[in-house]
């Protein structure tokens, strides 16, 4: 990110729920996603939002709370 790279520190702020998440820089919403079901072991996720730029996803880790599911 260009904010991460000039020494300027952010706040990163993430809202996830069963079918996407939010990404958010110093609380305006730069990235929205919704995840599709898997293929082949594919984890599959579309990106979209407003803004226009890129956005490179190296990593991606779903974990389920405890207590989250009934």
């Amino acid at each position: 990110m260009p904010l991460a790279g000039d020494g300027r520190r952010v706040t990163l702020g993430v809202a996830a729920g069963p079918t996407g998440y939010a990404v958010f820089v110093d609380g305006a919403r730069v990235v929205d996603a919704s995840v599709k079901p898997m293929t082949r072991g594919l984890l599959g996720l579309e990106v979209f939002g407003p803004r226009e730029g890129t956005v490179r996803i190296v990593g991606l880790r779903l974990y389920e709370l405890l207590g989250s599911l009934p």
